[in-house]
């Protein structure tokens, strides 16, 4: 910026014009160091050093960013590499083509937040001028069941999951569905099964959220593919256990709930099965019998619920 002083001025005011011009300079300076420090957008260069502690958690970091799986599995392709190595990698993503201002240190700060790592959230809320907002685990527990969404130990996850996937198909009941691939990654990153436990804990294994998109025929459709099968396209758990993996790990903003009603079949030797597909009625108003409206019911529905 340029100032222009007039000349042939007293000598005081002349003095006086100059030291408010030295001012003025130092604040301008002061400004353009505050805006360095604190850019809308950080660099991939400014990232790496102030993320330098989290390069093992790149992967869950990426899809806190809305980085696609595939893609950080496109990352993963790169056998044999450090996590320092992957970690760049995604940050090369994160500044890629169609992304500008998708990387705030506001959606920085949160995604370190949300990984775990809150006291370097903290510290880059306060260095970069971010107001964080308070976690459930943070606030504290004086609230009881109510007073935050703590994610449990992984060695607690599996067990409380185990315990209910235990749990007996009784009438009435309540089940969804669960993409076959999210819960074999979510066995992995917990070392669920015996053959699972080399993998505990990596992060390339960490599931990310609850995502069924992948189960039904269209992007608006609200059917099913056909012939899904389970264990083979889907994993079916109790009410209770999706409801804490929600709580754990979220749902996709593309995905749906699948919830299915535990049906009685069989006329003399009676067993219980999961109503995966429901019943496709096409129904249409007395006279105009040539209009009609296609609704889906379960077979536990009764006419008074109709």
């Amino acid at each position: 910026m340029r100032y222009y002083i007039r000349t042939r001025v007293h000598d005081r005011q002349k003095m006086a014009a100059t030291a408010d011009v030295v001012a003025m300079d130092e604040g301008e300076t002061a400004s353009q160091e505050t805006a360095q420090e604190s850019p809308a957008s950080p660099s991939v260069e400014l990232l790496g050093t102030e993320l330098a502690r989290i390069p093992k958690k790149w992967y869950e970091f990426g899809q806190k960013m809305g980085l696609e799986t595939t893609q950080l599995h496109l990352i993963e392709t790169e056998k044999g590499k450090e996590a320092e190595y992957y970690f760049r990698e995604t940050l090369e993503l994160l500044a890629g083509e169609g992304r500008e201002g998708d990387v705030t240190w506001e959606s920085v700060v949160r995604a370190v937040t949300d990984i775990g790592e809150t006291e370097l959230a903290e510290q880059l809320a306060t260095k970069y001028g971010v107001e964080r907002e308070e976690t459930g685990e943070e606030a504290g527990e004086e609230g009881g069941e109510d007073g935050g969404s703590k994610v449990p130990e992984l060695k607690v996850q599996k067990e409380e999951i185990r315990a209910l996937l235990t749990k007996k198909l009784e009438k009435g009941d309540t089940w969804y569905l669960i993409d076959v691939r999210w819960m074999k990654q979510w066995k992995k990153y917990t070392g669920y099964e015996t053959w699972d436990q080399s993998y505990s804990g990596e992060q390339s294994y960490f599931p990310g959220p609850l995502d069924t998109s992948n189960l039904f025929a269209g992007t608006e459709s609200h059917a099913l593919k056909e012939h899904l099968m389970e264990e083979l396209d889907y994993s079916l758990v109790p009410e209770s256990a999706w409801n804490k993996l929600v709580v754990w790990y979220g749902v996709s903003d593309t995905s749906r709930p699948v919830a299915r009603t535990v049906v009685e079949y069989g006329l003399y030797m009676k067993h219980c099965k999961v109503e995966v597909y429901l019943l496709n009625f096409k129904l249409s108003l007395h006279p105009k019998l040539s209009e009609t409206v296609t609704k889906s019911f379960s077979r536990a529905d009764t006419v008074g619920e109709l």
